[in-house]
């Protein structure tokens, strides 16, 4: 059974006029595209970019923190140091917690060279041991222990999946998106 559109047109022409149209408005010559070409060329040749903190002179990278995009081996193994540092933590006698920046827009910074948005220094701690903080140090360790499978078993989920791992403990998608975001920046 085909759908009827338009006065009897099935689908099949229905695609063909959307195309033939999409046609007749872009330029023939490609002039727009050419000109976007040179832009960028010209962006690029006019100022080269650093690729990391640690190329630029004069910024302290203790003072801003730069979120990578790091590869799955990486993020499992900052996900296990912070664990042992975690673990170091509560054998002292310290309990659970863990430190991470603020992602507030009063935290945030643009560093010219490296053309990106930054995390400055402001940093804030969750406590298991504080009522007001528990649970989301609850979600943190959860959404690290999860995070950890995954790139163990080298599989990607959207932030709605992960959220379906685990919906008791979480609520809300939004309390397990939040608490990914803080992790992301947490590991860098």
């Amino acid at each position: 059974c085909r759908m009827r559109r338009r006065g009897g047109e099935n689908a099949d022409a229905t695609r063909k006029r959307q195309r033939d149209t999409a046609r007749t408005m872009a330029p023939a010559d490609g002039t727009e595209l050419e000109k976007v070409r040179a832009l960028r060329l010209k962006l690029e040749t006019l100022a080269p970019r650093a690729a990391s903190l640690g190329e630029i002179e004069g910024i302290d990278s203790k003072q801003i923190t730069e979120v990578l995009e790091l590869e799955s081996d990486d993020v499992l193994q900052r996900i296990e140091e912070l664990v042992v540092k975690v673990v170091e933590q509560v054998l002292s006698g310290h309990g659970l917690s863990y430190t991470h920046p603020i992602r507030s827009s009063g935290n945030i910074g643009y560093v010219k060279e490296l053309d990106r948005i930054v995390l400055k220094d402001k940093m804030t701690t969750r406590e298991f041991a504080h009522t007001s903080t528990v649970r989301k140090t609850a979600i943190m360790t959860r959404v690290l222990q999860i995070v950890h499978q995954l790139c163990i078993s080298r599989i990607h989920v959207t932030k709605r999946d992960l959220f379906y791992t685990d919906v008791k403990l979480f609520q809300q998608q939004q309390q397990s998106d939040d608490v990914l975001d803080d992790v992301a920046c947490m590991i860098g």
